[in-house]
């Protein structure tokens, strides 16, 4: 809608100056251009987004790459705001998922905001939340490392041809995801962003009449 409604443009370009206006309008301009390319929106899951323009590391990216103590081996999607990565923690011998922030859609104030909410959502520990380990910089790169959860969003899931769910299975759906969020409103964390693309589907747990255990993610940078 932005982009084609002029009245909406000039209110926006009034607020341009402010560091956080900016930066979410970048988002979004990335993000759209990214659905027009590959139309899906998801940033996380099995389907899988190679790292284009924006990426962290320039144009021409090979994967793996060495990334701290990190090895990046996959794309795992790729949204407005950043690169989900599937990546091998080197220094503990495990699988994580490692998003970075495209470099150009960060100033200051959003990357300082970036590492403080990401350490804010480690000390969270729910079954119905992805765990987050690990929010800092490496030269310069803002990063954010969380659980790998095999699995496809809540969104990939709804629109399969094949998928079928019932009324009782939708509320479990939401009853999880409630007391997810309460969680974290208890220990002073707000998530702006749930949508069905921010729920991954475990399928590693099956959880009573669900086979799969719903985790909301991308609370760091919501």
């Amino acid at each position: 809608h932005v982009e084609s409604c002029p009245e909406c443009r000039r209110s926006l370009d009034e607020l341009s100056d402010d560091p956080i206006v900016r930066d979410h309008m970048e988002a979004m301009r990335r993000e759209a251009a990214n659905n027009r390319t590959t139309g899906d929106d998801g940033n996380y899951g099995t389907e899988y987004t190679a790292p284009g323009r924006s990426s962290f590391l320039g144009d021409d990216i090979q994967l793996p790459v060495e990334f701290g103590k990190f090895v990046l081996r996959e794309t795992l999607g790729a949204g407005g705001f950043g690169t989900v990565y599937l990546a091998d923690d080197t220094e503990l011998q495990r699988s994580v998922a490692v998003k970075i922030p495209h470099l150009g859609g960060l100033s200051p104030a959003i990357r300082r905001r970036f590492v403080r909410e990401g350490a804010a959502t480690a000390n969270l520990h729910h079954p119905h939340i992805v765990q987050v380990h690990q929010a800092g910089e490496h030269e310069g790169v803002c990063f954010l490392v969380s659980e790998y959860i095999p699995g496809q969003t809540l969104r990939q899931f709804l629109h399969e041809g094949s998928a079928s769910i019932s009324p009782k299975q939708a509320a479990l759906i939401v009853l999880t995801l409630a007391e997810a969020v309460g969680h974290a409103h208890q220990n002073g964390v707000v998530h702006r962003d749930i949508k069905p693309d921010n729920v991954i589907l475990d399928c590693r747990i099956a959880q009573g009449e669900l086979e799969f255990c719903p985790k909301l993610t991308d609370f760091g940078t919501a």
